[in-house]
């Protein structure tokens, strides 16, 4: 099965389904023998996580949408499609 964490600054949170973490070194603790980790937004974790990911899953949408929420830039040097 898939292991769901939710990393929270609340640890009074609880979510059905999911494991409540409060650190990025809880998640990498928790998943250091996982095949994948999948990061799901916001913006802060993407940061937290892009500098350990060894692949991008991306989807560009050629359309412009209202939003508070953003992928860091990505570089092409570093990426190969």
């Amino acid at each position: 099965g898939r292991r769901n964490l939710v990393m929270t600054r609340d640890a009074t949170q609880s979510f059905p389904g999911c494991e409540v973490i409060s650190c990025a070194e809880d998640a990498q603790r928790l998943c250091q023998d996982a095949d994948a980790l999948f990061v799901i937004g916001g913006a802060e974790l993407y940061r937290l996580f892009l500098p350990l990911a060894n692949r991008i899953e991306l989807t560009i949408i050629h359309r412009e949408f209202e939003g508070d929420t953003y992928f860091p830039e990505i570089s092409a040097d570093t990426w190969i499609e």
